[in-house]
This record gives structure tokens, C-alpha cells and sequence, in this order.
């Protein structure tokens, strides 16, 4: 990643919050049933969420990326 960086400028990687993810797992009636389908159990599903997060922040630091910005808009 910091080989694109040019001097004086972080390259920032923007991701998903999880919050905006379980959102939109759960956005409407249809949403929600094919989440549920999948995930009867909410605490697995933001286990795995959180185990997914941990996993893709520790590729992306290990890439160097260092400026990485949660995009949240619930």
C-alpha cells in the first residue's frame, strides 16, 4: 500500500462499519429472513462479523496500509 503514497500523503483504506453491515443484513422483512436463514443465532453472526473485521485489519496492516476509516451511516 505505501508504495502508492506519494511524500506527504497516507494512503487511507475506507471500509464498512459493522454496524452499517448488520444493518443492512436486517434492512427490510426479506433482508431479514435470509439473514436469519443464515444466522439463527445474532451472537454467532457479530462473532463472525467481528472475527471477518479482525481478519481483513490484520491483511490490510500487513499490506501496510496504516490509515484505515470505518464508514458508518446508520
Amino acid at each position: 500500500v505505501q508504495q502508492f503514497e506519494s511524500e506527504g500523503h497516507v494512503a487511507k483504506q475506507p471500509i464498512p462499519a459493522p454496524a452499517q453491515l448488520v444493518l443492512e443484513l436486517y434492512r427490510d422483512e426479506a433482508a431479514t429472513e435470509r439473514t436469519k436463514s443464515f444466522y439463527p443465532d445474532e451472537d454467532e453472526l457479530l462473532a463472525d462479523i467481528g472475527a471477518a473485521n479482525r481478519t481483513v485489519i490484520a491483511e490490510l496492516y500487513a499490506a501496510g496500509c496504516r490509515h484505515l476509516q470505518f464508514d458508518d451511516r446508520t
